[in-house]
C-alpha cells in the first residue's frame, strides 16, 4: 500500500497505492517499484509474522521521503530523499559493516534501529532486536 496525502482507502490484500486522485493495488512491493519506478531499496526479509503493509510517499518544503510500514510500526523503514547520515548521529551510534552498507546503529533491549546512506538517501532501519535489525539490512535489495 502506498499513500500519498489523500484518497481512497481499500483493504484487501497485495500492496495498494494512494494519492490525491486515485488508489492503484499492486500484488507486492516489487511490483510497486518496478511499475512506478522507484528506486529505493526495500527487506528481502523480515521478523517472523512482519510484511510490508503500506508504502507512504511524502513531500513538503522540508523532505521528501518513503515510508515502508509494516504490520508493526517496530519494524518501519524510512527513506529520506536526499539526505544523510547527520554527524550527531554518527558520534551516539556505532558504526559497524553489514553486507555491503556502512551503518550506524544503537540497540536497547526490546528495539534497534540502524541509518545507511545508499544512492543519496538516507534510510532508517528499524527492528526489535539488534540480530533482526542486521538481518534485515543484509537482506536490502534494489530491483534494478
Amino acid at each position: 500500500i502506498a499513500e500519498m496525502f489523500s484518497g481512497e482507502t481499500t483493504d484487501i490484500g497485495g500492496v495498494t497505492i494512494y494519492d490525491p486522485y486515485k488508489t492503484k493495488e499492486y500484488d507486492s512491493i516489487e511490483s510497486l517499484l518496478t511499475e512506478e519506478n522507484i528506486d529505493i531499496l526495500y527487506p528481502t526479509w523480515l521478523p517472523e509474522n512482519e510484511e510490508i503493509v503500506s508504502v507512504t510517499y511524502l513531500i513538503d518544503a522540508q523532505v521528501e521521503n518513503y515510508i515502508l510500514q509494516c504490520n508493526d510500526i517496530k519494524y518501519n523503514i524510512y527513506i529520506y530523499l536526499k539526505d544523510n547520515i547527520d554527524d550527531n548521529v554518527k558520534q551516539d551510534c556505532i558504526e559497524a559493516e553489514i553486507g555491503t552498507f556502512k551503518v550506524y546503529y544503537f540497540a536497547e533491549e526490546n528495539y534497534a534501529q540502524a541509518f545507511l546512506e545508499h544512492n543519496n538517501m538516507l534510510y532508517s532501519v528499524n527492528s526489535d532486536t539488534k540480530d533482526n535489525l542486521f538481518k534485515t539490512i543484509e537482506n536490502l535489495r534494489e530491483i534494478n
